[in-house]
């Protein structure tokens, strides 16, 4: 029996086959349907730790960044120019 985490038998022979063949999973997600329980569980741990850290800090994800201070230059009082 074969089990359900092994990759296909199919091959390409050609090298447009083996282009291919990394596109169709790409758009097909052959070997998502194939895999076992615990791909599945760490597939969606993996996908859910981004989602916890968005909810947890908020202010990282709603907020942009500070711009920076520019540190002011010792003894002038007006800039160069």
């Amino acid at each position: 029996m074969k089990s359900a985490g092994t990759l296909p038998a199919w091959r390409p022979w050609t090298a447009a086959g083996a282009a291919f063949r990394p596109v169709r999973e790409g758009l097909l997600f052959e070997t998502r349907f194939r895999a076992n329980r615990w791909t599945r569980l760490f597939g969606r741990l993996l996908h859910a730790a981004p989602l916890l850290v968005a909810v947890r800090h908020p202010r990282l994800v709603l907020y942009t960044a500070p711009t920076p201070v520019r540190k002011p230059t010792e003894g002038r009082s007006t800039p160069r120019g």
